[in-house]
């Protein structure tokens, strides 16, 4: 049996709706936007790396939080 071991996230870097020549990033997570750019970037290039920082923290942060759920609970008396 294979295990997915990848992440539920995709980037998308595009231009800039408002400012011509400005690119900005959006990060989606099953078909629903996580998280935009709150600034604009004056590359495509630019716009890439900064999505891919905010991309990898996501990651993290997932990946901690699924590991979190997946660990036993401890059992507590009352």
């Amino acid at each position: 049996m294979t295990t997915w071991t990848g992440h539920p996230f995709v980037i998308d870097v595009r231009p800039c709706r408002v400012l011509k020549g400005r690119f900005v990033w959006t990060i989606s997570r099953r078909g629903y936007p996580k998280q935009r750019s709150i600034q604009t970037f004056a590359t495509f290039e630019e716009a890439r790396l900064a999505g891919k920082t905010n991309l990898a923290i996501l990651i993290s942060n997932w990946r901690r939080s699924d590991a979190a759920a997946e660990e036993p609970k401890a059992l507590t008396a009352a």
